[in-house]
């Protein structure tokens, strides 16, 4: 029986791709078209199997799409939350917010703080389970997105500064 892991069995289809680009110097230019259409069947071949694949109904509707973070799903009122892929086999779908438990998140967290209320405002966000997810987002997002926008700012800067 074959026991090889699937990344066993990638890098073996590499090398065998590899070992084919590296013959001698006839079989390297009788193969290098071949060897060109094997690198683009490989790219072909990781879509083919691991991007999502779509069904008829994304075509049609709009409801049917991939959701961008906080868009809220028609039916179930669950609100996309953006998550790491390295987690995503502990993400629970069933367990996202959903409008009414972050509407009630509120009132409950205004009822508990109602003296509290009155001195400092805190942001509605704060008060419910969108808090973690929030934080998440600026952690892995936006944090980074800031970071190369100041740093394309820099350079730009430097460039007009230089003689």
């Amino acid at each position: 029986t074959d026991v090889s892991t699937a990344e066993e069995k990638w890098a073996e289809l590499c090398n065998c791709i590899s070992m084919r680009e590296s013959g001698g110097r006839a079989q390297r230019r009788k193969s290098a078209a071949d060897y060109q259409a094997l690198e683009e069947w490989k790219t072909k071949l990781v879509f083919e199997y691991m991007y999502p694949r779509l069904d008829a109904n994304v075509s049609k509707t709009q409801n049917h799409l991939l959701k961008s973070p906080w868009s809220i799903h028609p039916k179930t009122g669950r609100v996309c939350v953006p998550f790491l892929a390295t987690e995503v086999t502990k993400l629970d779908p069933f367990a996202v917010p959903t409008v009414r438990t972050l509407c009630d998140e509120i009132d409950a967290y205004g009822a508990e703080h109602a003296e509290e209320e009155e001195q400092q405002e805190t942001p509605d966000v704060d008060k419910t389970s969108m808090a973690s997810y929030l934080a998440l987002w600026k952690r892995h997002f936006l944090d980074g997105l800031y970071s190369d926008i100041r740093k394309e700012r820099r350079d730009q800067m430097d460039e007009r500064l230089e003689f």
